[in-house]
């Protein structure tokens, strides 16, 4: 109350000098409860036009202000398409953000393992590390939590997110190492290496430029303790061998080659870019295509459905219908156009109404993938009920320098193979004369055959589109009589 009545001799808003000034003690009641409700953090929205008292609530960021319902309508709108395009570029680029995210934490992100663990006596068990080093990393996927912010063209989203993460871990043995009480020192102490297992929950947030159809991974750190690990254990005789590993991937990645034990995300991520993917994902998006059409075919069938409630009307329409049919398709025919019989109405009725619930099946399977991944078998559904199945190995590959590795790619209808194609990876290197120079180097690099593929799906889609050209006929004559 103090507070407004030092508003009204002060003439801040909504406050005004002249006559109505003491006619504003309503809007600034109603100002100081909205501030008292909903403080600084919460957001409110207010629908008001009176400049007073929007000056007197805008003092405080968190309150948004519409002229009107219609605006705050308005509004609302715009943020669910907004929000509805966030989670659709989420969902279609899952695949690539998956496979970022894990080069991103391979190269970025800090991880700290908490070795020790205390319980309530206070009793400590476990390692005190001083260095943690990423060992390996898979199974990194990720779902959306939630959308924190949205403005025209861009949105942030938080991602919960799951790994299998390989940590080598190392503490100072100080338990078992020598005590010089002269120098009052420990003589040497060794380096124990620990290898911990874990399956992590995490969190990160993205910006997703949805007008520039792209996105980028904020910072952030990743914590590992005892409620993620799955497994600890002492590091063997091949701690040296992985220190020589390190050397030479570095060595590697110095000249532009992967690390050896990146081939698989460099396998992963070349994939989701390449012209095969893209190739292969237009003759998916033609078969959905043709299968979304069902929907409107469905619709026709249904209002011929609908006319054979009423006798005479129906007979009319099959004595136009019924020859231009029988020429076409399977329709069952009448003997005499001036004396169709009840079981001929009931046949013709059995085959619409088998039309129907066909062109109905066929609508709601338009969902080949827009993405493939190495390990995914595809099953292609024809509208023609043929099928095909296209299937991509698994990465199971041993990258040494110079070596290829081939990965199989085949498509088959329900008897046997039909075509087949490799994804061929080549393992640079790079070799030195006794002075330094380069002696001899090979490049990283993917090479995708898969023309037989793209051509037999070219075939496939071809019967599919012939199939729907005898739908389409059928249907323009239906149309005729319907409309």
């Amino acid at each position: 109350m103090d507070a407004i009545i030092d508003d009204y001799f002060e003439i801040r808003a909504p406050f005004q000098t002249g006559e109505k000034k003491r006619k504003e003690f309503p809007d600034a009641f109603i100002a100081n409860q909205i501030r008292e409700r909903f403080g600084h953090e919460e957001m409110v929205a207010i629908i008001s036009d009176d400049n007073g008292f929007k000056e007197a609530c805008q003092q405080w960021d968190n309150h948004l202000f519409f002229s009107s319902l219609g605006a705050l309508y308005g509004e609302m709108n715009k943020q669910e398409k907004f929000y509805a395009a966030t989670k659709d570029f989420v969902i279609a680029q899952k695949s690539g953000i998956e496979s970022q995210l894990a080069r991103y934490i391979q190269n970025d992100v800090e991880i700290n393992v908490i070795g020790l663990s205390h319980d309530r006596k206070g009793v400590t068990e476990g390692y005190d590390y001083t260095e943690t080093y990423l060992n390996g990393l898979s199974d990194v996927t990720i779902g959306i939590h939630s959308v924190d912010e949205i403005d025209d063209n861009k949105s942030i989203v938080t991602l919960i997110c799951q790994g299998s993460f390989t940590m080598d871990c190392f503490y100072e043995d100080y338990d078992n190492a020598p005590w010089d009480s002269e120098e009052k020192k420990y003589v040497y102490v060794e380096t124990i290496g620990i290898r911990e297992e874990h399956k992590a929950k995490f969190a990160c947030r993205i910006e997703i430029n949805r007008a520039e159809n792209t996105f980028e991974i904020l910072p952030f750190k990743i914590i590992l303790g005892g409620d993620s690990r799955k497994e600890r254990y002492e590091i063997e005789g091949d701690s040296k061998y992985d220190y020589e590993q390190e050397i030479e991937d570095m060595d590697r990645e110095s000249v532009g080659l992967n690390p050896l034990g990146d081939y698989e995300t460099y396998l992963e991520e070349d994939l989701v870019e390449s012209k095969m993917l893209e190739d292969i994902i237009e003759r998916f998006s033609c078969i959905n295509e043709l299968h979304k059409e069902y929907e409107e075919i469905s619709s026709i069938y249904d209002s011929l459905l609908e006319l054979f409630s009423d006798r005479e009307n129906i007979e009319s329409v099959i004595r136009i219908i019924s020859s231009k049919l029988e020429e076409i398709t399977d329709f069952p025919g009448v003997i005499d156009e001036d004396g169709i019989s009840e079981e001929e109405i009931s046949e013709m009725k059995k085959w619409v109404d088998f039309k129907y619930e066909d062109a109905s099946r066929k609508m709601d399977i338009a969902n080949l993938p827009d993405s493939i991944g190495y390990g995914d078998d595809i099953e292609i559904l024809g509208i023609d009920d043929q099928k095909l199945f296209l299937k991509i190995d698994e990465i199971n590959i041993n990258p040494s320098a110079g070596d290829k590795e081939w990965i199989d790619i085949s498509l088959s209808d329900e008897k046997e193979i039909i075509a087949c194609g490799t994804v061929e990876l080549t393992v640079g290197y790079m070799e030195y004369d006794e002075d330094g120079g380069v002696a001899d180097s090979l490049e990283d690099e993917i090479d995708y055959s898969y023309r037989s593929i793209i051509e037999q799906l070219d075939d496939f889609i071809l019967e599919q589109n012939e199939y729907m050209e005898t739908e389409k006929a059928i249907i323009e004559i239906i149309e005729e009589v319907i409309e």
